[in-house]
């Protein structure tokens, strides 16, 4: 029955709740996570906020952006993509109790629109002026902007519209940042007096902003993203100011691997053997995991599904031979190299300057990312 209500349902999601602050700041509110990714080749990024469905519901996420970074907020024209989104939840029943084994995930795209752009919101009209004013407390400055985050199901039968807020920020109001985006999150339908009250009929665990050619990196040194997360108190509804709390997540360079020309060291009746080499440089304690990698051609030497041969577990300088069986007829082969480190979880020691006075934060991260070298050809002669 569950099911068929969500399905029917076309809602929003909206920061049509003015923080109010609770008396008492959450209870459960521990596991928050941030991890920022690099700005990949087309100048994307990742702001992946994580949190355990033990903690009270999420209320309200201000993402923090480094001021080393640039950010490209002029006016673009109305509808224009800037990224997508993907939020991923456990639906909760008519009175508040979150259904663990249901997943509902939402994916869709980010597009900026004007301060009076209409968006529904549980089949009610809401300016988007408004939704930031209840969301920010004092709605965007000149160098504002609108984003309309339209989110669905795989069916495309559960809809919701999730308003953001960009915003560059003055020397007033930097506290160490050159722009915040605030996401606030609608409270349920469910009666105020219920306990696990929680965003528009579900509980978020994961929310991923990835924006494409709004911010730029420098590339060089480190990088500490700050997010701020407000919760929604559990016993009345509302968003519990006293219980936000900071992570924090870095992004540090420099990132780069090489793969020199192979060298052929020697051939046999049934096979050849060529030697690879070249360097991985990375921040000393990201300690990647670097790998080989053969395909038939350009785009698959740099696809998953490309034959993996390990190389080793550290930065520096590395050589590999690489042996392959000849055939009759002659082959072209393609190889490239990559260098993979995993997500790294610092816990509160990875906290370093407090942006924001009396909030605590809890919890840093490194996200993991990949670093490829340039492709290159191998040519096999016939047996």
């Amino acid at each position: 029955m569950l099911h068929h209500r969500m399905r029917a349902l076309v809602v929003g999601l909206v920061g049509a709740c003015s923080l109010i602050v609770a008396s008492t700041a959450s209870a459960a509110f521990t596991s928050p996570r941030l991890f920022a990714s690099q700005p990949d080749q087309a100048n994307r990024i990742s702001l992946l906020y994580t949190q355990s469905t033990a903690d009270d519901p999420v209320a309200k996420i201000v993402h923090f952006i480094p001021r080393t970074y640039m950010t490209n907020l002029e006016a673009r024209p109305l509808g224009t993509l800037v990224g997508s989104a993907v939020l991923r939840g456990n639906p909760v029943d008519r009175v508040g109790n979150a259904q663990p084994g249901t997943n509902l995930v939402l994916s869709g795209t980010v597009e900026t629109v004007r301060a009076d752009t209409v968006f529904q919101v549980n089949g009610r009209n809401v300016r988007m002026s408004q939704a930031a004013t209840d969301c920010t407390g004092k709605g965007l400055n000149e160098f504002g902007q609108y984003w309309l985050i339209r989110l669905k199901d795989a069916g495309g039968d559960v809809v919701y519209d999730l308003p953001a807020f960009a915003e560059r920020r003055t020397p007033e109001t930097a506290f160490g940042a050159d722009a915040t985006i605030s996401v606030c999150f609608r409270p349920s339908d469910v009666p105020a007096s219920n306990a696990n009250r929680a965003p528009a009929g579900f509980e978020v665990r994961e929310f991923d902003l990835r924006l494409t050619r709004v911010f730029t990196s420098p590339k060089k040194g480190d990088h500490r993203f700050s997010t701020l997360v407000t919760p929604y108190s559990p016993r009345s509804g509302r968003a519990n100011d006293a219980g936000t709390v900071e992570v924090q997540s870095v992004v540090a360079y420099p990132r780069a691997v090489s793969l020199n020309a192979p060298v052929r060291v020697r051939m046999t009746k049934g096979f050849a053997t060529w030697r690879f080499s070249g360097s991985v440089v990375t921040p000393a304690t990201h300690q990647p995991t670097v790998s080989l990698f053969r395909g038939f051609n350009k785009t698959h030497a740099g696809a998953r599904s490309a034959q993996a041969y390990k190389i080793g577990t550290s930065a520096g300088r590395y050589t590999i031979e690489h042996t392959i069986k000849r055939v009759p007829k002659a082959q072209t082969f393609f190889f490239q190299v990559r260098a993979y480190v995993a997500n790294q979880v610092q816990g509160r020691a990875g906290c370093v300057v407090n942006l924001h006075p009396n909030i605590q934060c809890i919890q840093a991260t490194r996200a993991g990312y990949m670093i490829r070298s340039r492709t290159v050809m191998v040519r096999v002669p016939a047996n």
